[in-house]
């Protein structure tokens, strides 16, 4: 999950720093809420197979005698999750170019860093350092938001990624069902319930409009006129 944003920031920087230049604020947020839904989308099997057969990730990755600790994977995924939602915020920040924010954005993630681990680990253990970790990753996304929305009034939260993220509520509840009540403990059957939820819940934002291939188009750099 932490590699998807990863690999639409090499496309991103580039467009958005060419969108800040023109300057066309209009195509910056249009650019950011349609990666950012992007992202989201592209991650979300990683995200139901977390949330309800972590066991089964762990058990097939490490194997059986690996202790997993479900509770310690959905911390950690509460992290990952906001990292997903508000990931391009850095990117789009670095695009506009304004050092003290990203000074400041770089201060509060390394101070919470610090602060959360000194605070947690020695008393909770591995739960400690997974509650360290999860915050840190929500207060240095908080605050480059918040840097962002500061510098240039843009935020991802578009009327299309509402619907992405509301909705992507009923795959989630629907593996967490299947968890209940099938409970596979096979990786591979794990991930095929994954799969198949999240296929569906992609067919739903196609019919909804809520998303689109032709989005992609807005990385592509635009043809020089001759």
């Amino acid at each position: 999950m932490l590699l998807v944003p990863l690999l639409f920031v090499a496309p991103f920087l580039p467009a958005a720093t060419r969108l800040v230049a023109e300057p066309d604020r209009g195509g910056f947020r249009e650019l950011l809420v349609d990666v950012s839904k992007l992202v989201y989308v592209l991650a979300a099997p990683g995200l139901v197979i977390l949330l309800a057969f972590p066991e089964a990730v762990l058990h097939g990755l490490y194997g059986r005698d690996f202790p997993a600790d479900a509770t310690i994977v959905w911390i950690l995924l509460g992290g990952f999750l906001v990292n997903l939602v508000l990931g391009l915020n850095a990117s789009a920040l670095a695009a506009v170019g304004t050092r003290p924010a990203l000074v400041r954005v770089g201060v509060a993630g390394t101070a919470s860093m610090v602060v959360l681990a000194v605070t947690l680990v020695p008393p909770f253990g591995p739960t400690g350092a997974a509650l360290a970790t999860a915050t840190t990753y929500a207060v240095l996304n908080a605050v480059t938001g918040l840097e962002l929305l500061r510098a240039t009034r843009v935020h991802p939260f578009g009327r299309a990624f509402v619907v992405v993220l509301s909705t992507s509520v009923v795959p989630a509840l629907a593996a967490l069902a299947v968890r209940r009540w099938a409970a596979p403990a096979e990786l591979w059957t794990a991930v095929a319930w994954s799969l198949g939820l999240w296929a569906a819940w992609l067919g739903c934002l196609v019919g909804l409009r809520a998303i689109s291939p032709h989005e992609l188009r807005r990385l592509v750099p635009a043809p020089r006129g001759g």
